[in-house]
């Protein structure tokens, strides 16, 4: 999705990022480390693959796939 050299697919899958309505990337809080320090690096990007034949799927990831593991890291899962 993302396919950058901090390795975004794979944050992307596991849902410490996703790409917000506007088309820029949210990250997932809070984490601390290095992963702390590549999750700030995109915080905020533009995604240039966001546009409305690819909004659906984000708004899917964001709800399915990033809330959800946002909600389980904190112990607050289903």
């Amino acid at each position: 999705m993302l396919a950058c050299s901090l390795g975004c697919d794979r944050l992307y899958e596991l849902g410490y990022v996703t790409v917000g309505p506007d088309g820029k990337v949210v990250v997932a809080g809070p984490v601390e480390g290095a992963l702390a320090e590549q999750l700030a690096r995109l915080d905020g990007r533009v995604a240039e693959v966001h546009h409305d034949g690819t909004a659906g799927y984000f708004a899917w990831h964001r709800e399915q796939v990033f809330e959800r593991g946002v909600r389980l890291a904190v112990g607050g899962g289903r």
